[in-house]
């Protein structure tokens, strides 16, 4: 039984990503001019993310039925039947269009993610988070072959979510997650690796040591709801204010979780801004 629940959880994990695609392809229409082909196209695109939803569902089902959790079984489904119809119904987080979500997503990905201590990684996604940590220490490439000039860590952010979409459908910016009676929001989740990442950005030696101590900040912050196995940073640089070896050094002295993964890059600084000087009043 406990093999079957292993199968549904990783089969679960699958299902989640192509939900998170779908939810992306939705969004994507609404960007069409409207007309009927797009009401004909978005109907079509919603009855899709119902019947995937149904599905992630039913697998998560499983999983309950099979570890014989009776009690938490009845609570999921009634919640489940509640959503049920506005499966296909597509919400915007603050109202800011570059985060769509589902509230049935949502709340089926969080069953996923408290399922996810008691089962271990496969080899699959041991070998997809070593692909995300190499694109991740390749951060300034990346920047560079995309023609950005980063001047703040929005632009690195708007840099891998290019790459993300493509590479990791089921990843999600700024995912809201409520941390320390607030709502704290990691630059990046990526549901199918159980993997939470945090971008850092540094455009001048001095503010180094406030990086660090907003690691620490965010460290301290995961701790009290260790949403995610794992935890990814990228401190990207403009100049080498700081080394992969320091780095390391001063994350051991604030005895950082073994959880935490964080790499050093140096990029090119972006455009400097022009001030403009007051000529002198005799």
């Amino acid at each position: 039984m406990q093999d079957i629940a292993h199968k549904a959880f990783f089969a679960a994990q699958d299902i989640l990503r192509e939900c998170r695609s779908q939810l992306n392809s939705i969004v994507s229409i609404e960007d069409l001019e409207d007309g009927e082909m797009k009401d004909h196209y978005l109907e079509s695109e919603a009855r899709a993310l119902s019947l995937l939803l149904e599905r992630l569902y039913r697998t998560i089902l499983i999983i309950y039925e099979t570890l014989d959790l009776r009690s938490g079984e009845i609570v999921f489904t009634s919640k489940f039947n509640d959503m049920r119809p506005n499966l296909g119904t597509v919400t915007y987080y603050d109202d800011d269009p570059d985060l769509p979500e589902s509230l049935a997503l949502n709340f089926l990905a969080e069953q996923v993610r408290t399922f996810s201590p008691l089962f271990h990684a496969t080899k699959v996604v041991d070998a997809q988070r070593q692909i995300l940590w190499a694109i991740l220490e390749q951060t300034n490439v990346l920047v560079e072959s995309l023609d950005i000039k980063p001047t703040k860590e929005h632009d690195i952010q708007k840099a891998l979510e290019k790459v993300f979409k493509v590479a990791f459908p089921d990843s999600i910016c700024h995912y809201p997650s409520a941390l320390q009676s607030k709502v704290y929001r990691p630059d990046f989740v990526i549901e199918s690796l159980d993997i939470a990442i945090e971008l850092k950005f540094v455009a001048k030696e001095g503010d180094i040591g406030k990086i660090i101590g907003s690691l620490y900040e965010d460290m301290l912050a995961y701790a009290d709801n260790p949403s995610w196995s794992k935890v990814y940073g990228v401190v990207f640089m403009t100049g080498p204010f700081l080394s992969q070896r320091r780095l390391e050094a001063e994350l051991k002295k604030v005895k950082a979780p073994s959880s935490w993964n964080v790499c050093a890059v140096v990029g090119s600084p972006g455009p400097k801004v022009a001030t403009v000087k007051k000529k002198a009043v005799d």
